[in-house]
């Protein structure tokens, strides 16, 4: 393994300004310390199913289709930025939701398809989960990314972002 790769992997356990050198890296436990970080920042397999269950967000009745149940599902400072790169507020998105599920045909009409999972521990309790959604029957793919918050057990959503591919790519 190099300097390079090892500053890149472990650069936040020391300060920044003092680089890992193979040394430095020997001195703190080598590939143990390598494998914890590694440990650390990938959270396990129930976290990642448990995610996936709940995208795309605000799709799914079973965690709810009033207002309460989504103001439930998102922290007070929660904001999006939609496939069409506009920002929303918790407001606005919740709005939103509550007008799609007044049409009783809504949850009928949508198609959706998720795709390419990964999720990454970003910070203690906090997760950014990312995957390929292909939506309705123009097919339209667009990437999204959630970041969640695990907050006493329960689920939050703290930001959500769209991001259309052109070309499927």
């Amino acid at each position: 393994m190099s300097n390079i790769q090892i500053n890149q992997i472990c650069f936040q356990t020391r300060d920044r300004e003092q680089p890992w050198t193979r040394a430095t890296y020997e001195q703190a436990g080598g590939y143990q310390v390598f494998k914890r970080i590694l440990q650390e920042k990938t959270p396990p397999q129930e976290i990642l199913e448990e995610l996936k269950k709940r995208e795309p967000i605000f799709h799914h009745p079973e965690f709810g289709t009033n207002r309460d149940d989504f103001e439930s599902m998102t922290e007070s400072d929660f904001w999006e930025v939609g496939a069409s790169g506009q920002r929303y507020t918790r407001k606005d998105v919740i709005d939103t939701c509550v007008s799609r599920y007044q049409d009783p045909n809504y949850v009928k009409g949508d198609i959706w398809e998720t795709d390419h999972f990964e999720c990454r521990q970003i910070a203690p309790n906090n997760y950014l989960l990312t995957y390929t959604l292909i939506q309705g029957v123009e097919r339209r793919i667009t990437h999204r990314a959630t970041i969640w918050r695990l907050v006493n057990g329960i689920w939050k959503i703290f930001y959500h972002q769209g991001t259309i591919i052109s070309n499927g790519q």
